[in-house]
């Protein structure tokens, strides 16, 4: 407030200068020509300078006023926002454990990942044991379709040998009666 005041002495100050020099300069001019017209009209600009500062005066002690409510106001603001900072703040921190927590988090689920390809090492590990096993198998298979082969064959021979016997039964038993039927 004090430049205010201070613009409005500096302004008075002038004012008066200039009204000083007005009166000299017209004094020059009264002592040239002195009359009563020339006190009536400076009197008349004096007159008007004092209405215009007083005007000035009454215009600063406005802003004045208008000042100290801006200056509320902007405190009233400053707090709100320190107030807004604090919450800020409060998210600010709680936005640190949220990512903290999103760490340890991503800590475990790379842990889950090493065991999952852990995992995954021993399920190919199996899956080549068991290509093993059905190479083995398909091997064994191929023996036992031999095995089968050589039995279906066996079996005809067997057939066969056993439609022999038959004729050699039917021969024999044909042969031993005779011999009998002849006695």
């Amino acid at each position: 407030m004090s430049t205010i005041d201070d613009r409005l002495a500096a302004l008075e100050r002038k004012v008066a200068v200039m009204a000083l020099e007005r009166v000299y300069e017209q004094r020059q001019e009264r002592a040239t020509t002195p009359s009563e017209d020339a006190f009536k009209d400076m009197n008349h600009y004096l007159t008007m300078l004092l209405g215009i500062s007083t005007g000035q005066e009454q215009s600063i002690k406005t802003i004045k006023i208008n000042l100290e409510i801006v200056k509320e106001r902007v405190e009233q603001i400053d707090q709100r926002l320190g107030d807004i900072d604090l919450r800020f703040d409060k998210v600010d921190r709680q936005f640190t454990g949220i990512d903290q927590r999103f760490d340890e988090i991503d800590r475990q689920f790379i842990s889950i990942d090493q065991r999952f390809s852990g995992i995954d090492l021993r399920f190919d590990e199996i899956d080549r044991q068991f290509v093993s096993i059905d190479q083995r198998f398909g091997g064994i298979d191929q023996r036992f379709d031999g095995i089968d082969q050589r039995l279906d064959g066996m079996q005809q021979s067997f057939t066969l040998l056993e439609g022999k016997f038959d004729q050699m039964l039917v021969m024999l038993s044909t042969l031993t009666r005779k011999p009998q039927q002849e006695t």
